[in-house]
């Protein structure tokens, strides 16, 4: 008997095409997607960038549906954490509460019966609709505002519509209040497997950093520390990625900075990298930490996302340090002393990648848990006739 369809839709606040993380998310997750689902893509035309532009045509095929939304004029106010935290809490839920209306016009011919929100803030946008939020932009740690968000969930204040959570592993007290009230999908971003078959291990250690080149994901830190390592005669320094603070090559430090690359070039570079440095003083599930794993690397990376990775420290696939240039050069000087450890363990690190991570793994139970959502669902409005 044929399974019924489940009509899935994902709110996001960018261009797919962006290729930031929660935008990689939502590609690597519609890249499988089983054939009793119908899918809505739920997006804008904002983007500062288009990394993946060519990775994102088959979105097409899915419906999609384009808002023009308030946030995407204030990009600026991403610049400064205070300045974010005031717009997502203060500004923006202000905001939606009276204009709401105005953007349900357009989700008219919105098919979905679930809706992914990439971003919680969004859930007065659709009526009607089972409503899953997520960790992609909040939850990312168990700090005081994030605990006393999920009680004010738990109380029926904050976020009423929403039913279901999607929520990152080694979040126990969140996922506690949050299932007082809903379902609660406790589930890693996932990634393909990088195929490092035919690489050859250099005498040059090289390490490598992938995100946007900003302060809060730790790039004054990652610069100070490796010019106070001094393992330069050994090792270089490659930075990837592209942001507000302007880099230039230092060659005397053993510093390249390649800037923007394509998927390609940048798993190129993933495989010929034996450490990843991710000193970021705030973040939630980076998505270039697993990618990085799962080319083998061995990550160096701030603690703030230790919650999410306990099982990865675990097996020694990454140390945690506090963000600060004098922990990092210890920890990069530590790595060169240990880089033919480091090496001859980076199969042992893909495997756990595989075994933990990797998109198939992960989009079987994402998807497998909204089948269980809308049956659940159906038979709750079946209940009530």
């Amino acid at each position: 008997m044929p399974q019924p369809t489940v009509r899935l839709g994902f709110h996001i606040v960018t261009d797919p095409a962006m290729g930031g993380g929660v935008e990689r998310w939502l590609i690597n997750t519609l890249n499988s997607v089983p054939h009793q689902f119908n899918i809505t893509v739920i997006s804008t035309g904002f983007s500062d960038r288009k990394r993946l532009e060519r990775e994102s045509q088959f979105l097409k095929k899915y419906n999609n549906i384009k808002l023009n939304l308030f946030e995407t004029k204030f990009r600026f106010f991403r610049k400064n954490r205070i300045m974010s935290f005031v717009l997502d809490n203060f500004f923006l839920p202000f905001f939606l509460l009276f204009t709401a209306w105005y953007y349900r016009i357009y989700l008219k011919e919105d098919p979905s019966e679930i809706v992914y929100l990439t971003k919680n803030q969004y859930w007065r946008l659709f009526k009607g609709k089972v409503l899953m939020g997520s960790s992609h932009t909040e939850f990312h740690d168990q700090g005081l505002i994030n605990t006393m968000k999920s009680k004010l969930y738990a109380s029926g204040i904050l976020y009423r519509r929403i039913s279901a959570f999607h929520i990152y592993p080694g979040r126990d007290k969140l996922k506690l209040e949050l299932g007082k009230r809903a379902m609660v999908m406790e589930l890693p971003n996932g990634s393909p497997e990088i195929e490092c078959a035919g690489f050859l291990q250099e005498q040059n250690i090289k390490f490598l950093f992938v995100g946007r080149i900003e302060k809060l994901k730790g790039i004054e830190v990652l610069l100070n520390g490796w010019k106070m390592a001094q393992v330069q005669d050994r090792s270089t320094l490659f930075i990837i990625g592209s942001g507000s603070v302007h880099l230039q090559e230092d060659n005397e430090n053993g510093i390249r900075v390649p800037g923007q690359v394509s998927d390609q070039e940048l798993h190129n570079f993933y495989c010929r990298s034996d450490i990843f440095l991710y000193p970021t003083l705030w973040d939630s599930f980076p998505y270039t930490v697993i990618e990085a794993m799962s080319a083998g690397c061995f990550i160096i990376s701030g603690s703030v996302i230790r919650s999410s990775f306990k099982d990865a420290e675990k097996q020694n696939a990454i140390k945690f340090i506090s963000s600060d240039p004098k922990s990092l050069a210890e920890e990069i000087r530590n790595a060169v002393e240990m880089i033919s450890t480091l090496r001859n363990n980076r199969e042992k690190r893909r495997k756990f990648f595989i075994e933990n991570y990797s998109s198939s793994h992960i989009n079987e139970k994402f998807f497998s848990t909204m089948i269980d959502l809308s049956e659940k669902t159906k038979n709750n409005h079946m209940e009530n006739i």
